[in-house]
């Protein structure tokens, strides 16, 4: 007895891979150029990990881990020294994230869930990439995780949730806003 497989409309899954695939696009040319202005102290947040989070929340553990693994290789590409360390933690840390959220509808929408783990999620990438740059000095790596990891992964869980909060909040309410703004009749 065959089972039939269930069908894939081509329309929709090109267009959301063209929104995926600009969505990373943006996302990189905005760390490689942009985030110099929202540095703090130093350090700054990873858009690429975020959306690398976000996409394993809701997609499951293989795509984030595929994601991952692409996403990072695309940012291995400016350090060739360490080729394919973004690649594996990344791939590392979309798949953890999909198996942790798989099957959560409580949880999924809690602000400080999201905060939390994507914190976790970033110590965790932060932590892999750096005790690979280290070269196995203990010393150099908990210097570098303090000074570097920490505050990195700290904004980068403050700062995604909330634009991903306002970015949906902005595609419910932003027809509402341009409309009342512009009183289009």
């Amino acid at each position: 007895m065959m089972t039939e497989r269930p069908t894939i409309e081509v329309g929709i899954w090109r267009r959301s891979s063209l929104v995926l695939a600009g969505l990373v696009l943006c996302a990189l040319a905005i760390e490689t150029s942009v985030t110099f202005r929202m540095m703090l102290f130093g350090v700054e947040p990873s858009l690429l990990l975020g959306l690398v989070y976000y996409f394993a929340r809701y997609q499951g553990a293989i795509p984030g881990a595929v994601l991952g693994f692409l996403v990072g290789l695309l940012e291995d590409l400016s350090t060739p020294e360490h080729l394919g360390l973004h690649a594996l933690a990344k791939c590392l840390v979309g798949f953890a994230i999909g198996k942790l959220w798989a099957g959560q509808r409580m949880f999924k929408d809690n602000l400080r869930a999201q905060t939390m783990t994507l914190f976790a999620a970033a110590v965790a990438h932060d932590a892999l990439v750096l005790a690979v740059v280290a070269k196995g000095h203990p010393g150099r790596f908990l210097s570098l995780f303090f000074r570097l990891g920490l505050p990195s992964a700290f904004y980068t869980a403050l700062f995604c949730p909330l634009f991903v909060t306002a970015w949906s909040w902005l595609r419910v309410k932003g027809p509402q806003i341009h409309a009342r703004l512009f009183r289009l009749n």
